[in-house]
């Protein structure tokens, strides 16, 4: 008995650590943006991309999976994507393997290194 107490508060204990998936979702195909920027926050440029970039990011976001909750840096690129739907999507980029988003009402960590490779190109 005592072991299966072990056992399940460990579990607990490890999820609520380490977080899970929680809120992260890829983009739908058929979403359609309507305005596209990246903003180096360091320096305060802003850059509009346009619909091509939004396609080569997009893939790279859909190739991420989903990273621990418990970490956090301050990203240096925060790119910000309005769809014509009025929702927004944020990811903040370009320091380390993994990416911040905020996307509806959900805040969570993302891995992958095609999107670690398109930040790249905006430092």
């Amino acid at each position: 008995m005592r072991q299966k107490l072990f056992v399940i508060i460990l579990l607990l204990i490890t999820g609520l650590l380490y977080g899970c998936d929680a809120g992260f979702s890829k983009i739908p195909n058929e979403k359609i943006i309507s305005n596209m920027s990246i903003q180096n926050l360091e320096s305060g440029e802003t850059t509009a991309l346009d619909s091509n970039q939004f396609s080569v990011f997009m893939e790279a976001y859909n190739s991420s999976d989903p990273y621990r909750n418990d970490v956090g840096t301050t990203h240096p690129l925060r790119l910000s994507v309005e769809f014509d739907d009025g929702t927004m999507l944020i990811v903040w980029g370009g320091v380390g393997n993994f990416c911040t988003v905020s996307w509806e009402d959900s805040q969570f960590n993302i891995k992958s290194k095609k999107l670690e490779e398109w930040f790249e190109k905006f430092k």
